[in-house]
C-alpha cells in the first residue's frame, strides 16, 4: 500500500487542487477498485480545502460528503465509526470516485475522510497519532493507497501525516520565499527522518515570458536552482526531481484554476485550453512517479 503526504511548507501552493486533479490518474495507476480503494484524509482541519473542493454547491457533491459518517477529528479523538471493524470504517467514508466518472473511476474506488470544523481534544502528538497508526495497519491489506492532504506549516495533523507517510509530495511555487522555505523544510526534515521518498512538484509555473529588471527571466536557470537546492538539502532520504527534468517544469499555471478549481480531465478540449492540456500531462506524470516510488 502506498502512503503519501501532499505537503507545502506554506499556504498558497495549490496543493489541494493538485490532489483534486491527480487522484483519477493515481487511481488508474494503482488499480484502485471499490474492493481495494484509495483512502484520502483531509488533514487540514483548519482550512478544510480538499473537503470544500468535493462539496461545492452542486447537489450531487453535497450528497457525497453529506453521507460521510467518519471525519478526521473523530480518528484523532479515537472515537470513529468503524473503529472495531475495517469494513464499517470504509463504508462510513464518503465515496468520491464517481466525481471522476468521466475517467472510468467507480464511486467507491476513492474514499474521502473529510475534515470538520471541530477541534480535536488536546493531547500529545503521540496520543493523537496512535489511532492513525492503528488504522493504517488495518488498511494495509485493504487499500491501494492512503493519501494525506496536509496543512502547511507545523500543525499537528501535518506532523502526523508526515510521520505516517512513506512518500512526501512536496508542492511549491517557484517564488523566492517558496524556494528558500522549501529548501529549509527539506533540510530540517532530512535531519529527523530517513527512508522517505520526497517528490518535488513545482506548481502553477508560469509559461509566459517574464522580464525582470529589463532581462527575460530564464526558467532553465530557475529549474536548476531548485534541483540543486533540494538535492543539497536531502541527504538521508531519496529526493525525486523527475518533475523538473528535460522539458518538464512541474505543473504549469492554468488560468481558469485561478478563478475556479475544476477537474480538468472532465472538461472538453474547447474549455480546457493549451495550459490545461499541459497541466493534465503533469498530473499523469506525477501519478506515474508515485506508482514507481518505493
Amino acid at each position: 500500500m502506498r502512503s503519501m503526504a501532499f505537503f507545502s511548507y506554506k499556504g498558497g501552493s495549490g496543493r489541494s487542487s493538485l490532489i483534486y486533479n491527480t487522484l483519477p490518474f493515481l487511481a488508474r495507476e494503482l488499480d484502485a477498485t471499490p474492493e481495494k480503494p484509495i483512502v484520502v484524509f483531509d488533514m487540514d482541519i483548519d482550512s478544510m480545502g480538499l473537503t470544500y473542493l468535493f462539496d461545492p454547491e452542486r447537489s450531487d457533491y453535497k450528497d457525497r460528503i453529506g453521507r460521510a459518517e467518519v471525519f478526521v477529528h473523530d480518528i484523532l479523538d479515537d472515537s470513529y465509526a468503524g473503529k472495531d471493524k475495517i469494513d464499517d470504517f470504509l463504508a462510513a467514508a464518503a465515496g468520491i470516485g464517481g466525481v471522476y466518472a468521466d475517467n472510468g473511476i467507480k464511486d467507491r474506488s476513492i474514499l474521502l475522510v473529510p475534515a470538520k470544523k471541530t477541534n480535536p481534544k488536546e493531547s500529545s502528538l503521540d496520543a493523537l497519532e496512535q489511532p492513525f497508526e492503528r488504522l493504517l495497519e488495518r488498511l494495509e491489506k485493504r487499500c491501494a493507497a492512503v493519501v494525506f492532504d496536509c496543512p502547511s506549516g507545523s500543525q499537528v495533523t501535518g506532523e502526523i501525516s508526515r510521520d505516517l507517510a512513506d512518500i512526501y509530495v512536496v508542492v511549491m511555487r517557484i517564488t523566492k520565499q517558496f524556494r528558500y522555505g522549501t529548501f529549509d523544510f527539506l533540510r530540517r526534515m532530512d535531519e529527523n527522518v530517513s527512508e522517505k521518498t520526497m517528490v518535488i512538484v513545482p506548481n502553477a509555473v508560469p509559461s509566459d515570458e517574464v522580464f525582470i529588471n529589463g532581462r527575460k527571466f530564464d526558467y532553465g536557470v530557475a529549474k536548476g536552482r531548485i534541483v540543486d537546492g533540494v538535492q543539497r538539502g536531502v541527504l538521508n532520504n531519496e529526493c525525486n526531481t523527475e518533475m523538473l527534468q528535460e522539458d518538464m517544469f512541474g505543473i504549469p499555471e492554468v488560468k481558469r484554476l485561478k478563478i475556479r478549481e475544476d477537474i480538468l480531465s472532465t472538461l472538453q478540449d474547447a474549455d480546457l485550453g493549451e495550459d490545461g492540456k499541459k497541466a493534465l500531462e503533469g498530473y499523469k506524470t506525477l501519478a506515474k512517479i508515485i506508482k514507481r516510488a518505493d
